[in-house]
């Protein structure tokens, strides 16, 4: 949809003046875990009244975490126009899960929902799909992790995807 073009174009434009001015840019992936119930046992009307309140409780913003996209189906993404210390980002993560935990009251229902977040951190040279990638598949690990966590994009899930990519070739290149 138009959000998610919007985000890649986002991406490369405040990557561009990421590299320029030397700083550090992340992105972040965030998918609600348990809207899918919600969504088949009260209908799309309350599920997208979940989506918008989701949606606002993540644009009010933390920290570093200020532009936000809804990129589809219950998946948000972010960017962190600058990024001083890990540590202090993966807190900022968990500022927007606790914010996103809270009940939400519509009508005389009350449906909570979770969130899980994975978050890459741009290297010097980058481009958008690849930060997007980093970013999921740590989101991917948050989740098997247990989710309602947030989880960074680290040397060690680097070095996983490329064994992985290996060991893809040679099955490939293999003559059985």
């Amino acid at each position: 949809g138009q959000q998610r073009r919007q985000f890649f174009a986002d991406l490369e434009r405040l990557g561009r003046e990421a590299r320029g001015s030397k700083r550090r840019l992340a992105v972040a992936i965030a998918d609600l875990d348990g809207f899918k119930p919600i969504n088949d046992r009260y209908g799309h009307l309350i599920g997208d009244s979940v989506l918008q309140m989701v949606g606002s409780r993540l644009a009010s913003g933390f920290g570093e975490f200020r532009n936000v996209y809804r990129l589809g189906g219950d998946e948000f993404a972010f960017i962190a126009a600058e990024v001083s210390d890990d540590d202090l980002l993966l807190a900022q993560a968990d500022a927007v899960i606790a914010s996103v935990r809270q009940h939400m009251a519509l009508g005389d229902i009350c449906v909570s929902t979770g969130c899980t977040i994975g978050i890459a951190i741009a290297p010097d040279a980058f481009t958008p799909n690849a930060l997007y990638e980093k970013a999921d598949y740590a989101l991917y690990h948050a989740k098997r992790a247990g989710r309602n966590r947030a989880l960074l994009f680290t040397a060690e899930h680097e070095r996983l995807i490329r064994s992985q990519a290996i060991v893809e070739q040679e099955l490939r290149g293999a003559d059985f």
